[in-house]
Formats: structure tokens, C-alpha cells, sequence
């Protein structure tokens, strides 16, 4: 077993993610966040349901997909930013990724 240390990893991740600003240029960006959209309404739709029926709700759940769904959106209209903050924390490890 290798075990990488956390530079490396941070090392890993900032390659990876290099490709970030341009994720917005591609179709298949545009497609994702429609699948989101869709997969969002349908929960909101389910959630309805019910909210109008004897259910009752749990509210951890609500409060889990508000956060999730919240979460989803943020990083799909904000690639440059997830870049930016990535990119903050690798300096502030000392890493550059060349």
C-alpha cells in the first residue's frame, strides 16, 4: 500500500482541477446543469406531494437537500471560483501546480 502524503494529494487535486475555467466552454457543462435542474424539480415536486398529503416531513431531510441543492448550484454557475479557492489552498500549501 502507497501512502501519499497531503501534499501530494493537494498536488493530485490541483492538476486535476486546472481544466476548472474551462468547464463552462464545453456542451456537456450546459447538459449537466439541465440534468440538475430537472433532478431539482422533481424533488421539489416530490417534496410537495408531500407536504399537501398526512406525511409527515423530516426535517433534517429538508434541511440536507436545501444545503445539497444549494451546494449543486453554486459549483455548476461557479467553476472559476471552485478553481480560484483550489488554487488558494494549494499556494497556502506551498504547492504550485506546474
Amino acid at each position: 500500500m502507497v501512502l501519499i502524503t497531503s501534499d501530494e494529494r493537494l498536488k493530485k487535486i490541483g492538476e486535476k482541477a486546472q481544466g476548472l475555467s474551462l468547464l463552462r466552454e464545453i456542451p456537456e457543462w450546459a447538459r449537466l446543469k439541465e440534468i440538475a435542474e430537472e433532478k431539482k424539480r422533481e424533488q421539489l415536486a416530490a417534496l410537495s406531494r408531500k407536504i399537501m398529503s398526512t406525511q409527515p416531513l423530516d426535517q433534517r431531510e429538508v434541511d440536507f437537500n436545501r444545503g445539497f441543492w444549494t451546494g449543486i448550484s453554486w459549483i455548476l454557475d461557479n467553476p472559476e471560483a471552485s478553481n480560484t479557492q483550489l488554487k488558494k489552498a494549494l499556494a497556502k500549501a506551498g504547492i504550485t501546480g506546474e
